[in-house]
């Protein structure tokens, strides 16, 4: 395996764990508040600040009809730690134990607040009422709503904060995604602080200035909240509506359909032929635009993934900068 496959495989082990626990992929905080603010904040808290041993079980919806993973997690000292600690995360920030030490995922502590970011109110409806079981612990969810029809739904234990339970809908409300504790333990109050790896002085995730000429909104509502270094010359666009962020790398030239990996299928948003590939961390879209080749991940639903593609295809006529080269690192693709 290339070094370039083996860290795309663990990017999403890490992308996987940190969905499993809400300490990231729930919605970040805009400027302005909103009614999910003190739950989600306190699944934040609850990550930072108290310890367990669990496991996540997640499913999602691909090509096949759907697939299942199960992902032991540990947090301890403040420290998330996947896989018996070959994988770390504090804070947003992120490593993989490798030959000759820590590589650096990701650099950036996260920050709870984008203010960038719109208010999920001017798009989605939110909703909390007594949820499920999950564990044998009581639970709060948060439903998500746009147009009559659930988006999404988080279930959090009433007592800790920690995000138990997940689950995405498509546009019809068919479920394309679940992820749920099957078990959890050893829950307290942290003790202690972790000592993390150093981060690399070249290391992923460091916020910095985009092009001028970067494309700031997307159909559907979605906002360009930053842009983050990937490396000395590679730049991330992310986009948020509000709830689900849509990340865009971009390379000059003409697609080679030939080169993408196996797993993926052909989809078409209006003229625009994209390959569209499925994972427990969202879904990757690749496709030509003009004289680029586009590549965006999203945890969105295929609607709003329609306007994010068409929206990049038309500003592909315009001068928008070539901000980084063509990336399929974030997932594996087997």
């Amino acid at each position: 395996m290339t070094d370039r496959r083996r860290t795309g495989v663990l990017l999403r082990a890490v992308g996987i764990a940190l969905l499993a626990v809400g300490a990231v992929a729930v919605p970040g905080r805009a400027a302005d508040s909103n009614p999910a603010d003190d739950l989600l904040d306190r699944a934040r808290h609850a990550v930072r600040n108290l310890e367990f041993h669990g496991t996540v079980r997640i499913w999602w919806r691909d090509a096949k009809g759907g697939q299942n993973q199960t992902v032991a997690v540990a947090a301890v000292g403040g420290e998330l730690q996947i896989a018996g600690g070959k994988v770390l995360e504090d804070s947003g920030r992120s490593w993989v134990a490798q030959a000759g030490g820590w590589q650096t995922l990701w650099a950036d502590a996260n920050d709870t607040k984008d203010a960038n970011a719109p208010n999920l109110a001017r798009k989605y409806t939110v909703i909390r009422r007594a949820g499920p079981m999950v564990v044998q612990r009581s639970t709060t969810m948060l439903v998500i709503r746009r147009g009559g029809h659930d988006v999404e739904q988080i279930e959090f234990d009433r007592v800790t904060g920690i995000v138990l339970g997940r689950d995405r809908f498509d546009v019809t409300g068919a479920p394309t995604y679940r992820m749920e504790f099957v078990t959890l333990t050893g829950v307290r109050v942290r003790r202690g602080q972790a000592a993390v790896p150093k981060i690399d002085a070249e290391a992923p995730g460091r916020v910095r200035a985009a092009p001028a000429d970067t494309a700031r909104a997307l159909t559907g509502g979605f906002v360009l909240v930053d842009a983050r270094r990937m490396n000395a010359s590679e730049t991330q666009l992310r986009y948020s509506d509000g709830v689900f962020e849509a990340s865009v790398f971009a390379q000059s030239g003409a697609l080679d359909w030939s080169s993408l990996p196996a797993g993926g299928s052909d989809v078409r948003y209006g003229s625009v032929r994209a390959r569209r590939y499925r994972s427990a961390a969202g879904t990757v879209m690749v496709w030509q635009a003009g004289d680029r080749t586009l590549t965006c991940v999203t945890d969105a639903r295929d609607d709003d993934a329609l306007g994010i593609v068409e929206s990049l295809s038309r500003s592909s006529d315009s001068d928008w900068t070539t901000v980084v080269r063509f990336v399929t690192g974030p997932f594996s693709w087997r």
